[in-house]
């Protein structure tokens, strides 16, 4: 994920979302776009909850949010996967 307060100025306003897109592998998973830039893919669902839209500024709050988001989905995915995979060990006995 990419942090866009490395170089912290207080003047400046925060970035705003550019853009929200469907991947182009899986319609139900979204690309978030800050300043032409992907900073996170989550699932619609999770965009939603956090009322992320076009134009919502990408506050060090949100980006918070997202980035525990982005951690849960990768857990979940990772586990889902391993649950999904065939078992390789053979029963004993038989």
């Amino acid at each position: 994920m990419v942090d866009l307060y490395d170089n912290k100025t207080s003047l400046e306003s925060p970035p705003v979302v550019d853009s929200l897109k469907s991947t182009k592998r899986n319609a139900e998973r979204c690309m978030i776009r800050i300043n032409k830039k992907v900073v996170a893919t989550l699932p619609w669902s999770v965009i939603h909850e956090l009322h992320i839209e076009t134009g919502t500024p990408w506050t060090e709050k949100l980006q918070k949010q997202v980035h525990q988001a982005v951690a849960y989905d990768k857990a979940r995915r990772s586990a889902l996967g391993t649950l999904n995979r065939r078992a390789l060990s053979k029963e004993i006995g038989r």
